[in-house]
């Protein structure tokens, strides 16, 4: 049976910040770390076709390179994000 232990309990949080939302970006991740699961360790993997990112020099946080697509495409190709950095 496995424990849980939040002083080494990694999580992994994805964000898909294509187009305009990357401005929702700083405020999230400042929030993240305020508030959500404050004794874990976070990993943030961000989807963006931002050429300006904030926090992109944080060992946690990785920028994801993603195309602009048009809204129902972001939206429908959203898990295929997700399924490629799984490994």
């Amino acid at each position: 049976m496995a424990v849980f232990n939040k002083k080494t309990s990694r999580i992994a949080i994805l964000y898909i910040a294509t187009g305009r939302y990357i401005v929702f970006w700083e405020d999230f991740y400042k929030s993240a770390e305020k508030y959500l699961l404050k004794d874990c360790i976070k990993e943030y993997f961000v989807f963006t076709d931002s050429k300006v990112f904030p926090y992109s020099q944080n060992s946690r946080t990785l920028r994801v390179r993603r195309c602009v697509l048009r809204f129902w495409f972001r939206f429908v190709f959203k898990y295929n994000y997700i399924i490629e950095i799984e490994n």
